[in-house]
C-alpha cells in the first residue's frame, strides 16, 4: 500500500492500452491531495479521459497501481469494481432521468436512506446548487446549465470520497460555460470534496484547478499550480498550450540574450542560440520604429491584440490594455516589459 498522508487519489506508473494498439496512457504517476481539485488538461486524444475512466474503474490498466484514500483499487492482483469505489461522476451529458423531477433525480442514489434523511440530503443539495425553485420540474424544462447543476448535485448527494468530472461544460455555449465553471469552483471549495476534472480548455483548467496536469500523447508533461505552469513551463510545447507564447530567437551570453526586440535578461545563465519565452503581455509597442510591421489588430475591449511581423520574419503577438497603439501596416518599435525570461536551446 502507498503511504501518502493527505492524498485521496494516487497513481503509480499507470499504463493503459487496448489490444495491439499503442498505449493510450503510458507510465503515468500522479497524486491528488485531499480536498483539492486537480485538472487533467490536454488536446483531444491525449489520454486524459482514459485516465479518468481508469480511476473510476471503467478501464483496467495494463500495469501500474491506483489508490483511493490510501486503499489500492487497481494493481496486478487487485481490482475493485466501480460501484465499490465511493466515487461521484459528472459527464458532458447530464444523463438525467427524463421522467423524474429534479428532486427525484438528485435523490436517486439515496434510496438506501430513510425517507426523512433522504429528504434532508436532497434539500441540502438543492440549496447548494441553488435550484430550489425548479425542484419539482422535469429535466426537459431546464436549461443546459441547470441540468448540469442537477447532475452535480446528484453526484454529490451520496457524499463520494472523490468526484470525477469529464468535460461537463463542453456542450454549453461560451458565456454559460464561464458562469457555470465559476459556480462549480465555488461549490467544490465550499464542500471541500476532492475532485479530478478533465478538460481541453486552458481557461477552464486554470479557473478550476488547484493543480493542473498537462498531458500530451499519453504522458504527463508537467504538473503544477496554474501560475507556475504559465510562468515556468518545462518545454516550448507546454508554454504554447497553456497560453499564447512567443518563442523569440536570440543569442545568449551569460544572463542576457540579444533578440530582434532588444536584449532580454535570462532566468539562468546560458550561451549560444536560444528560443526565449515571451508572453504577449510582456511585449509593448512603444512607438514608430524598425522592430516590426503590424499585420493584424484585434480589439477585445479590455485589451488589444496585435500580430507583428518582426524584422527577422517571426510573427510576434503583443497584447496591450487600453487604447489602440498602432494600425495595420505601421512600422513599430517593441520593448520587452517582462521579468527574466526562460530560454531553451534553439531548435534547428
Amino acid at each position: 500500500m502507498l503511504e501518502v498522508d493527505n492524498v485521496d487519489v494516487s497513481l503509480a506508473h499507470v499504463t493503459i492500452g487496448y489490444g495491439e494498439t499503442p498505449d493510450v496512457v503510458h507510465n503515468v504517476s500522479l497524486t491528488v491531495p485531499a480536498c483539492s481539485t486537480t485538472v487533467l488538461l490536454g488536446p483531444s486524444g491525449c489520454g486524459k479521459t482514459t485516465l479518468l475512466r481508469a480511476i473510476a474503474g471503467l478501464e483496467r490498466p495494463r500495469s501500474g497501481a491506483i489508490w483511493l484514500r490510501q486503499q489500492v483499487v487497481s494493481d496486478e492482483s487487485t481490482w475493485v469494481p466501480p460501484e465499490r469505489r465511493n466515487l461521484g461522476m459528472v459527464f458532458q451529458d447530464p444523463a438525467l432521468f427524463p421522467h423524474l423531477t429534479v428532486r427525484d433525480n438528485i435523490g436517486f442514489g439515496l434510496r438506501s436512506l430513510e425517507r426523512s434523511a433522504r429528504v434532508r440530503r436532497v434539500d441540502e443539495m438543492l440549496d447548494l446548487v441553488e435550484l430550489n425553485d425548479v425542484a419539482d420540474r422535469r429535466p426537459g424544462s431546464l436549461s443546459g446549465g441547470q441540468q448540469q447543476r442537477v447532475a452535480l448535485a446528484r453526484s454529490l448527494a451520496p457524499r463520494p470520497g472523490v468526484l470525477l468530472l469529464d468535460e461537463p461544460f463542453s456542450a454549453l455555449d461560451a458565456s454559460l460555460r464561464v458562469q457555470l465553471r465559476t459556480e462549480v469552483a465555488t461549490i467544490l471549495a465550499e464542500i471541500g470534496v476532492t475532485a479530478v476534472f478533465v478538460t481541453h480548455d486552458q481557461d477552464e483548467a486554470f479557473a478550476l484547478g488547484d493543480a493542473v496536469a498537462v498531458m500530451r500523447g499519453g504522458v504527463i508533461e508537467q504538473v503544477g499550480r496554474p501560475e507556475d505552469l504559465y510562468r515556468s513551463p518545462t518545454n516550448p510545447w507546454v508554454a504554447r498550450f497553456v497560453g499564447e507564447a512567443n518563442l523569440v530567437r536570440g543569442v545568449a551570453d551569460g544572463t542576457t540574450a540579444l533578440t530582434s526586440v532588444g536584449p532580454i535578461a535570462l532566468r539562468s545563465p546560458t550561451a549560444g542560440n536560444v528560443d526565449l519565452l515571451v508572453r504577449p503581455e510582456s511585449l509593448s509597442i512603444v512607438g514608430p520604429g524598425t522592430h516590426g510591421v503590424v499585420a493584424r489588430v484585434e480589439y477585445f475591449g479590455h485589451d488589444v491584440r496585435y500580430e507583428v511581423v518582426a524584422s527577422d520574419g517571426a510573427m510576434l503577438v503583443v497584447r496591450h490594455q487600453g487604447d489602440h497603439r498602432a494600425s495595420v501596416g505601421d512600422r513599430v518599435e517593441l520593448a520587452y516589459r517582462g521579468d527574466t525570461s526562460l530560454a531553451w536551446t534553439a531548435a534547428d
